[in-house]
């Protein structure tokens, strides 16, 4: 048994000495952790187990021990959008207790109340991201994936963060990028800044200490007009910046479905072709 496993069996989740977390419950705590928001749906693809009754009794007793919190509105439930479970501060400090890597910080678990109060639009994006990244990982194994709360560790990412940072490690090289989904409700102008601010990021060679090549920027839009805009928005920030470094940006409007590797990307500079994610880079 490892140090790990010792700390979880003397984790007790109630006044009953039985309730002890679990590997499994763990899981759930890690996967909540990383992404912030996820739904069973989700949380089962991620952690490779049935979305039935097991799961749905596992994060009923995180609840119930005030690990987990569920979100689940009335609006939400006309809508027809599942329950979205989230970790509560007293989770964080669980797993901040069990856990030898420097992952939940005091900053964290403070910021972690206002999960409650969150705007449901971005618990949704926060979801895009949870299904957009897994069946990325789905389709290409060798995929690595860093969420905000990990990239928040690392001084060298861009100060507003992307959705996604991806390593795609290839049998000569390795390939990253940032990932972005802009949601059709996504104000243009916040669009424009983001992507002023990446290229101004790497005009000003924030990237430049890790001492690899520059990641590319992917972004997933809502519709094929979407994407037209967005071109036209990037070239404009471009011209505009005077940003000499040359940068692989490419998008997508199109569903990204499991285990299919099939040509989703448009390059920017090659608006009439479209590549899968590892062909971007040849």
């Amino acid at each position: 048994m490892n140090k790990r496993e010792n700390k979880q069996n003397r984790v007790q989740l109630g006044a009953d000495k039985r309730s002890v977390l679990g590997e499994r419950q763990h899981s759930i705590l890690i996967a909540l952790y990383r992404y912030r928001f996820g739904t069973r749906q989700l949380l089962a693809k991620s952690l490779g187990v049935a979305a039935g009754s097991s799961l749905h009794t596992r994060l009923t007793a995180l609840c119930n021990h005030g690990l987990v919190a569920r979100r689940y509105t009335s609006h939400m439930k006309l809508q027809g959008k599942p329950a979205a479970y989230y970790l509560t501060a007293r989770g964080l400090r669980v797993l901040q207790q069990i856990d030898d890597e420097p992952r939940v910080t005091a900053q964290l678990i403070k910021a972690s109340y206002r999960d409650a109060q969150v705007s449901q639009s971005f618990v949704d994006h926060v979801l895009a991201v949870y299904q957009w990244t897994h069946q990325l990982q789905q389709c290409y194994p060798a995929l690595r994936v860093f969420l905000p709360r990990e990239m928040a560790h690392y001084h060298y990412f861009p100060q507003k963060l992307p959705d996604a940072f991806g390593s795609l490690k290839t049998a000569s090289e390795t390939h990253r990028f940032f990932l972005d989904i802009f949601a059709a409700s996504t104000p243009r102008a916040a669009i424009t800044k983001t992507i002023a601010q990446y290229l101004s990021y790497f005009r000003r060679g924030g990237w430049a200490v890790t001492g690899q090549p520059l990641p590319a920027l992917l972004f997933v839009v809502a519709s094929n007009q979407e994407q037209r805009h967005l071109q036209r928005a990037i070239r404009a920030v471009r011209q505009r910046i005077d940003c000499d470094t040359t940068v692989q940006i490419a998008i997508t409007h199109q569903a990204l479905a499991q285990e299919n590797r099939a040509p989703l990307w448009t390059p920017l500079d090659e608006p009439e072709r479209s590549y899968s994610l590892e062909e971007l880079w040849r």
